[in-house]
């Protein structure tokens, strides 16, 4: 889905099939009025990264992004890694704002295994899994508008840390 109107129709046509992703069911889960466990972020040095982008069919790329250290109210720490086509670090910083206070509204039960966050800019569906949420900032700032960040989170939050503790259940 690359155009905004494609997003829309995703989820708000009058034919909408509420299965085609548990995210879309509402955007009243939990919201705003939340609190956030999120305290902090901080600029740790730039290193070597491999993060998965969803652009250009999907691959693993090793580039240099941005690092940061996001703490949490509940002792828990996370490293964003943003893309460096994101220019500098304080446009960096403030693309990875965007979603820190929204990951913080979730319990702690769907951030337990999650360490890392990976930014990109680009219109492809968000991810989780492999201790990580995956963001692709355009589509983000379209959830953000419809009200549904923090669920969006909150499904990543269920492959990131219950997916693995439930995948030898029947």
């Amino acid at each position: 889905m690359n155009e905004k109107s494609s997003l829309e129709n995703y989820f708000f046509e009058d034919n909408f099939i509420p299965y085609r992703g548990s995210a879309f069911i509402s955007n009243n889960i939990l919201n705003s009025s939340d609190n956030s466990a999120f305290t902090s972020i901080e600029s740790i040095p730039d290193n070597q990264r491999t993060m998965y982008d969803r652009r250009n069919n999907g691959s693993w790329i090793t580039i240099t992004p941005f690092l940061f250290k996001a703490k949490f109210s509940d002792d828990t720490e996370i490293e964003v890694q943003v893309n460096n086509e994101f220019e500098n670090k304080t446009n960096a910083e403030k693309v990875a704002l965007v979603y820190l206070e929204e990951i913080g509204r979730l319990p702690k039960l769907f951030r337990k295994n999650l360490e890392t966050v990976w930014i990109h800019k680009g219109y492809e569906n968000f991810g989780g899994g492999n201790n990580n949420f995956l963001i692709h900032h355009d589509t983000g700032l379209i959830h953000k508008e419809y009200g549904l960040l923090e669920e969006i989170f909150l499904h990543e939050g269920v492959h990131t840390s219950l997916d693995s503790d439930h995948s030898l259940s029947n």
